[in-house]
């Protein structure tokens, strides 16, 4: 069909503890997900989610904390010191 890209599914065997085996398999028999595999790529879209989300974080803690140094006559000093 026109305009719909498929991507690759790369089929790929991972190790697992058995307590995070029991898990998946915990997730599956209750119903929750239809596969281990949807169980695995659901946790590493969350992982990923996590991932940007800390990323962000850590973007706005730096922006504050250079903002609040750019405030403060310690800041003020140190970034002229940078600028040399």
């Amino acid at each position: 069909m026109k305009g719909i890209t498929r991507s690759r599914s790369l089929v790929m065997n991972v190790s697992l503890t058995p307590e995070l085996e029991q898990f998946v398999r915990e997730k599956v028999k209750i119903g929750r997900y239809p596969s281990a595999s949807e169980v695995v790529r659901e946790a590493l879209r969350l992982l990923e989610e996590r991932d940007r989300s800390s990323k962000l974080s850590w973007k706005l803690c730096k922006r504050k904390l250079w903002l609040e140094l750019s405030r403060s006559s310690v800041g003020t000093l140190w970034m002229a010191k940078q600028s040399l």
